[in-house]
C-alpha cells in the first residue's frame, strides 16, 4: 500500500517537471517571435521614412524642373514679343507691255529708204575694212606676195619693213546690210605663198667661232657635272641622307639626268656596293 503511494508521488513529480521544461522552451520561442516582430517594425520604419525621403526629393525636382520650364517659355515670349515686323516694300506696278519678239520686230521694221531704188547699200566696217583687199599690191609693205601664215613651229609671224597706214571713214549704220558672195573677201591660194626656211632655234652670233648643236650642247656627257658640297653616305640611315640630298640638288638647281651621278660621286667605300 505504502509502495503504491510513492510511486504515484514521484509520476507527479516528473509530470511537472517535464511540464516546466515544455513551458520554457515554449517562453523562448516566444520571446524570439516578440523580437523578431519588433525587428520587423524597425525595418518597416526604416523603409517609411526611406520612402517619405524619396517623395520629398522627387517634389523638390518636379518644382525644379517647373521653374526652368516656366523660365524657358517666358524667355521664349519675350523675345517674340521683341521681334519687329517685317516691314515689306512692295513695287509699284507698272502696266504691261506688250513687246514683240525681235525675229517678228525685224519684220515690222519699215524698209529703209533706199529699198526700192537700184542703189546696191554699202557693208558695214568689218574687220576686212582694217586690211588692204586681195588685189592690192603689197609694193607699199616691202613685200612681193601676200604674206605666208605659219607652216610650221618654226616659222615666226612676218616682220613689216615698214608699218602700214590705214585711213578708216566713217560710214552711217543702216538698219541691216546684205552681204552678197561677191563682197566676201577672197583669199589667195596656198601656192601662191612663197616658201620660208625653218628658223634655227638658236640664233647665231655673227663670230668666227663654230655654232653649237643643241643636242651636244645638252648631252650629259658635254657638261661638267656640278661640285656640291653633299656629304659622303656611308650606308647608314638611307631614307634620311635622301632626304638630305634632294635638299642640296635642288639648292644647287642640278638637273635631273644628273642627280643620280651628282649622288653617286658622295657614296662612301662602305655605300659604293649600292651602285653594283
Amino acid at each position: 500500500m505504502g509502495k503504491t503511494l510513492h510511486l504515484s508521488i514521484s509520476d507527479k513529480d516528473l509530470s511537472a517537471a517535464t511540464a516546466d521544461v515544455h513551458h520554457d522552451h515554449l517562453q523562448s520561442q516566444l520571446d524570439g517571435v516578440v523580437d523578431s516582430i519588433s525587428s520587423l517594425e524597425a525595418h518597416q520604419t526604416d523603409i517609411q521614412t526611406s520612402l517619405t525621403s524619396l517623395s520629398s526629393f522627387n517634389s523638390a525636382f518636379q518644382t525644379q524642373i517647373t521653374n526652368q520650364l516656366f523660365a524657358f517659355q517666358s524667355l521664349i515670349l519675350d523675345e517674340l514679343r521683341n521681334i519687329q515686323p517685317r516691314t515689306s516694300t512692295v513695287p509699284p506696278t507698272q502696266p504691261a507691255t506688250t513687246s514683240l519678239p525681235h525675229s517678228l520686230s525685224l519684220l515690222a521694221t519699215p524698209p529703209p529708204h533706199y529699198a526700192s531704188t537700184s542703189h546696191t547699200p554699202q557693208p558695214s566696217p568689218s574687220f576686212r575694212s582694217l586690211f588692204p583687199p586681195a588685189t592690192t599690191t603689197y609694193s607699199g609693205l616691202g613685200l612681193s606676195h601676200p604674206p605666208s601664215p605659219a607652216l610650221n613651229r618654226y616659222v615666226g609671224q612676218p616682220v613689216f619693213r615698214t608699218r602700214p597706214t590705214h585711213h578708216f571713214t566713217q560710214h552711217t549704220l543702216p538698219l541691216y546690210t546684205t552681204l552678197s558672195p561677191s563682197s566676201l573677201p577672197h583669199l589667195p591660194s596656198p601656192t601662191h605663198y612663197p616658201y620660208l626656211p625653218p628658223t634655227p632655234p638658236f640664233p647665231t652670233t655673227h663670230t668666227s667661232l663654230p655654232a653649237l648643236d643643241p643636242l651636244l650642247y645638252h648631252s650629259p656627257s658635254f657638261v661638267k657635272i656640278i661640285k656640291i658640297d653633299l656629304p659622303r653616305f656611308t650606308g647608314k640611315d638611307a631614307y634620311g641622307w635622301l632626304t638630305m640630298a634632294e635638299r642640296y640638288l635642288d639648292y644647287y638647281s642640278v638637273p635631273f639626268f644628273q642627280r643620280v651621278t651628282v649622288t653617286a660621286c658622295n657614296f662612301g667605300s662602305n655605300a659604293s656596293i649600292w651602285m653594283r
